[in-house]
């Protein structure tokens, strides 16, 4: 069950540098809970880099919202046979945080807590591209 805890604390992990432009840091609890604790019926598909989820946060934040409810995002998470070095992977965050297109998919945060790493992207209303390619 997911409820605001106060006692949650930022990741472990945190980024060695700060980047430049405004990326949110969530706590691996609230990405669980935005998600519905990363269930099944809430995955959206897989990639190499492992499952992307359909969650919810609220307007500004981190917080997880109830589902239909705030702001849509994307989750992917990481396989654990898939990760790759903390400081690769925070040069990744950095680099897909400073990203800006209207034909790219906005990287809204990220959550590096113990072993777990998860990218949280704005909601692609219309699907993966790869859904979408044999209709153009």
């Amino acid at each position: 069950m997911c409820a605001p805890n106060d006692d949650t604390q930022l990741s472990s992990e945190p980024p060695e540098s700060t980047p430049a432009h405004e990326m949110l840091q969530f706590t691996y609890q609230e990405s669980k809970c935005a998600t519905g604790n990363l269930r099944p019926n809430s995955i959206l598909g897989e990639g190499g880099f492992g499952f992307v989820f359909k969650g919810w946060i609220e307007e500004n934040g981190t917080t997880p919202a109830k589902p239909g409810t705030g702001v849509t995002v994307d989750v992917k998470s990481s396989k654990p046979d898939a990760l790759q070095g903390h400081r690769k992977w925070v040069a990744e965050v950095d680099f897909l945080g400073q990203l800006h297109h209207h034909n790219l998919v906005k990287l809204i945060g990220y959550c590096s807590e113990d072993e777990q790493r998860l990218f949280v992207y704005e909601f692609m209303t219309r699907g993966s591209l790869t859904l979408l390619l044999p209709y153009m």
